[in-house]
């Protein structure tokens, strides 16, 4: 099958409508025919997932940034994984695009 791309323009977040919602959301769990708001309910699968993901989420996010100290004396990067819960930054965009299949949803749309 063709790999399609689509360019992504973050943050993604309430209220928005776009193709790269409706992938976010198939990504979440929706089906593509659910729609391509970025509604309450987007927001709240979003919320839980990034939940799940925190521990891992925080890790890559270590990785990425050439991180290999003692865990104890790492960066807390609260502020980031703060900003990013409840809408897409970079952080949760890249986990997602090279750790959980984020492809996968797109070829769904």
């Amino acid at each position: 099958s063709k790999q399609r791309s689509i360019e992504f323009k973050l943050p993604l977040e309430k209220n928005q409508k776009s193709i790269q919602i409706q992938v976010l959301r198939v990504f979440l769990g929706f089906e593509p025919s659910d729609g391509d708001l970025f509604d309450e309910q987007t927001k709240k699968r979003l919320m839980e997932w990034q939940d799940e993901n925190a521990n891992d989420m925080y890790d890559f996010a270590l990785r990425a940034m050439k991180y290999d100290g003692p865990r104890a004396a790492a960066p807390s990067m609260r502020e980031e994984l703060a900003s990013d819960y409840g809408r897409v930054t970079a952080l949760s965009f890249n986990f997602m695009a090279k750790e959980k299949g984020l492809a996968n949803a797109l070829e769904r749309v």
